[in-house]
């Protein structure tokens, strides 16, 4: 029920002191219990006018002093209401708003906090590109996890083999975690990660730029080791020792481009890169295999065609059990060629 307002204000100082009629004092009754404000109004117009009440017992005919302090007051009353007035609207248009900041506070610490985890198919390569601009390549059954929005550092956890184009950003600091413990600390630069849960070793190479290897030895003390481009720094969780050693960086970051490049590799390591590759298992059944090496760039041709030309050039044999799998992938055995 809507009252007007002047109507109300003639009539509401006769309801306070009981002279309206039964129909105007219902009008009036109707508009006190519309909302809370009209109520605090009557409430303050009452004390105005007992006020009065009081000023005329006490001040004796001082008339003029009577009317000077029922004005100050009711210019006390009418300030205080309309400050309430414009509370409570500032009150309603300010819900929307602080509900509005309280949903995006809680999107941003959802984001800061949500874990996105990428992982490659087996015998594929997967690329992506991480919140600060980072490109990061991985390989064959490597797996990459990283918050949806970086914070003060820009941590990132892998296991398995990764090549990372780091975004320069002095002020945030980027970190590579491994399931081997040592950190990895990158200042801007290219460099590539190989750090798989169920092998002990753990390797970063360095192509461009700088980066520092974060660990804890036997003794327990935190050792930051810098590396240089060119270098390799080879991490062993069985002696917890950390080494540094000139690499051929080419020929490691190579996979990422989609070729593989060996130059006198040990056969040793040929087969763990086809292996992480094509996902397939090598069972070296003749120890004479390891002494072989490779020389030569593979341009993406088929398992079949790459193992022919490894086979020719280095003297052994390959031959595939596929009706035996191990961990579901296929077995292939080597042995020392006959020919």
């Amino acid at each position: 029920m809507k009252t007007d307002n002047l109507d109300i204000n003639q009539l509401l100082p006769y309801y306070i002191e009981g002279k309206l009629d039964a129909s105007d004092a219902a009008r009036v009754e109707a508009w006190i219990a519309e909302n809370e404000v009209n109520e605090d109004i009557k409430n303050h117009e009452t004390s105005a006018l007992q006020y009065v009440d009081t000023l005329q017992s006490t001040l004796q005919g001082d008339e003029d002093g009577a009317l000077h302090q029922l004005h100050k007051r009711m210019r006390q009353a009418r300030l205080h209401i309309m400050t309430m007035r414009i509370q409570r609207v500032a009150a309603v248009l300010l819900i929307p708003i602080l509900m509005a900041a309280v949903y995006l506070f809680i999107q941003q610490q959802r984001e800061k906090y949500e874990i996105v985890a990428l992982t490659a198919t087996p015998g594929m390569v997967a690329r992506t590109t991480l919140p600060d601009g980072t490109h990061v390549t991985l390989n064959s059954q490597s797996t990459i996890r990283y918050p949806r929005r970086f914070s003060s550092e820009r941590n990132v956890i892998v296991d398995g083999e990764a090549y990372f184009a780091v975004a320069k950003d002095a002020k945030h600091p980027f970190i590579v975690q491994t399931p081997h413990g040592p950190k990895v600390k990158v200042y801007g630069t290219h460099f590539n990660v190989e750090a798989f849960k169920q092998d002990p070793n753990m390797t970063v190479t360095l192509q461009e730029g700088k980066v520092s290897v974060i660990y804890q030895g036997r003794d327990k003390r935190t050792t930051e080791q810098p590396i240089v481009p060119g270098q390799m720094a080879r991490w062993n969780t069985n002696t917890m020792q950390l080494d540094v050693s000139q690499a051929e960086v080419d020929v490691v970051t190579s996979w990422h481009t989609g070729n593989l490049m060996f130059q006198q590799t040990p056969m040793q390591e040929v087969l763990h890169t086809l292996s992480k590759k094509y996902a397939v298992n090598f069972v070296v059944r003749d120890k004479q295999c390891y002494a072989a090496s490779f020389t030569g760039t593979l341009y993406g041709q088929s398992l079949d065609i790459i193992l022919q030309c490894i086979g020719m050039a280095s003297g052994v044999d390959f031959r595939s059990s596929s009706s035996k799998r191990l961990d579901e992938q296929q077995i292939i055995e080597v042995y020392k060629s006959t020919k």
